[in-house]
């Protein structure tokens, strides 16, 4: 009997909790489904529901390495601030800061393009037609119809001897020249273009787009060899130059390209070129970044320190150019690419310019970058996390979104995408020898 009360009135009491909650209950419910933009922040704490579980069984713990500095260096918020963590693409930094003060911000890379032989009357060139590639990491479809439209206005409508192409040359984030070739050949007859093919020639001809595709055959064969076999007697015809180095690192940057990366570190002298200017460039302390590949692939390590020193110079080597930050990083909300979907509130949209990083089986993720404040201007920042990722993104998108309110709200860089200032191009270095018929 005394078992049955028992119960009722216990089943009595959960009802009444249910559907007349307790006042400061329902509070609590409510502040943590709102969002309070007036929060101050002076400590992070980690939270993982299975935080006691994991240590207790001495497995993964989750890890988050915090800095956030003023422009004039003063600290807002730091946690783990000396501790190595794995930046995956955050190292594309260091290899962006890199390429832009070794070979400057207007470089370009060139592809030189040279013949064999002579052009008769008919537009045949009785011999080769030579690629020599310069480490471009951004030939696309696209662009070798710009080089058959300038052969073709040269007057060559037939290549008698071979399609010859020499490393390093990459054609759509391919590293094997022989294979670049035969996709050339294709190319450049207009035979059986496969669906990417037609929409690069739709790309090409977007402002006239009843163009009709002329064609160059190649009657011999599509062949790579090594620069060192390039036959002595031959013509430079035309050399094809690639958009400046910046808007090739904001492709890079945007849709954090590996292949780009790892092309562009090799053209620079490869990881130790790239830890040697940490150290003696920015001033990086050696035991406090490890650079193991150019794209950030692999076992890197830095610290949010040291991350936010090279952060700095990256920022102040585009001013000094006359360069914004997100002309080389992807502006949140507002740029294509791997921060497109954070940050896209109305009013924080384009207020975050930033890089990041990601090794899902390494549980990496980081993301280190400028939130502009009305009140303390640009914060530069460091998130590096060692946990699940989807769980450390949310967390870092916290932490930035808190800390810019807590500064007056954020400040729009840009709110539209904007286009690259400069396009590939075609020099033409003298026309080709003609012979008599």
């Amino acid at each position: 009997m005394t078992n049955k009360i028992f119960a009722k009135v216990f089943i009595l009491l959960l009802l009444i909790l249910i559907c007349f909650p307790n006042d400061s209950l329902a509070k609590k419910k409510k502040a943590k489904k709102s969002y309070n933009k007036n929060t101050p922040i002076t400590k992070v704490g980690y939270k993982t529901r299975h935080t006691r579980h994991i240590r207790a069984r001495k497995v993964f713990v989750p890890v988050n390495g915090i800095l956030f500095q003023t422009l004039k260096g003063d600290v807002l918020l730091e946690q783990n601030s000396e501790q190595y963590f794995n930046p995956a693409s955050v190292m594309k930094i260091a290899t962006s800061l890199t390429a832009l003060e070794q070979l400057g911000y207007n470089y370009r890379f060139n592809t030189d393009i040279y013949i064999t032989g002579k052009l008769d009357p008919e537009g045949n060139l009785q011999g080769d037609l030579i690629i020599a590639g310069g480490g471009d990491p951004a030939i696309f479809s696209e662009n070798i119809f710009l080089i058959v439209d300038s052969l073709s206005s040269l007057g060559i409508k037939t290549i008698i001897g071979d399609l010859i192409i020499t490393a390093p040359f990459y054609l759509n984030f391919d590293y094997s020249p022989q294979r670049s070739a035969l996709q050339i050949k294709s190319i450049f007859s207009g035979n059986h273009w496969t669906k990417p093919l037609e929409e690069a020639w739709l790309q090409y001809t977007q402002k006239q787009p009843d163009r009709i595709f002329s064609g160059l055959e190649i009657l011999g064969q599509a062949r790579a060899i090594s620069s060192e076999n390039l036959p002595e007697e031959k013509q430079l015809l035309l050399t094809y130059q690639s958009r400046t180095l910046v808007d090739i690192l904001k492709i890079q940057n945007d849709y954090s390209s590996n292949f780009m990366a790892e092309v562009i570190g090799r053209h620079i002298g490869g990881t130790q070129a790239i830890k040697n200017f940490l150290v003696e460039k920015v001033g990086i302390e050696p035991d406090d970044v490890r650079v193991s590949s150019a794209s950030g692939l692999g076992e890197n390590r830095i610290t949010p320190n040291a991350a936010l020193r090279l952060l700095r110079s990256f920022y102040e080597s585009a001013n000094r150019h006359g360069r914004r930050l997100d002309d080389l990083l992807p502006a949140a909300g507002v740029d294509e690419g791997t921060l497109d979907e954070r940050f896209t509130e109305s009013d924080l949209r384009g207020s975050v310019v930033a890089k990041t990083g990601t090794l899902l089986r390494q549980r990496v993720s980081a993301l280190v970058g400028v939130a502009y404040t009305k009140e303390k201007g640009p914060i530069f920042f460091a998130l590096l996390d060692r946990d699940d990722v989807t769980r450390a993104r949310r967390h870092q998108d916290q932490v930035v979104k808190d800390m810019i309110y807590q500064y007056g709200g954020p400040i729009q860089t840009r709110s539209v995408i904007d286009g690259f200032e400069t396009s590939p191009k075609i020099i033409i270095a003298q026309p080709p020898s003609t012979s008599a018929k």
